[in-house]
């Protein structure tokens, strides 16, 4: 899932865009919707009590995520703003999620 978000922001940051609000519409919808799954999986290992105690098992797969999430909405917000800090930060998130995936796919789950 971290994967195809890679690939979706790659994709959004190519497109040829009119207006800057409307990138950042777009990919602070991204975020949030990344913050939404983020939730819904901490909740379902929650209930299911698949809860890894040491912190190397929750880095990659909740913290790095996390940390994502705020990128992109921060990036969002700075498109709206017209700071050219916007950018960045989504280059940010988008590296934090390709971590995420490849720390995934590394470890065969």
């Amino acid at each position: 899932m971290h994967f195809a978000g890679v690939l979706l922001i790659s994709l959004m940051m190519l497109l040829p865009w009119p207006f800057g609000w409307l990138l950042g519409a777009v990919v602070g919808l991204t975020g949030i919707g990344s913050a939404v799954y983020q939730l819904t999986v901490i909740r379902a290992r929650l209930e299911t009590e698949l809860v890894q105690t040491w912190w190397g098992g929750r880095l990659p797969y909740t913290v790095v995520p996390a940390i994502a999430s705020v990128c992109l909405i921060s990036g969002s917000l700075a498109f709206f703003a017209n700071w050219s800090l916007g950018p960045f930060l989504v280059a940010a998130g988008t590296f934090a999620l390709l971590c995420s995936a490849l720390a995934f796919t590394a470890r065969g789950m």
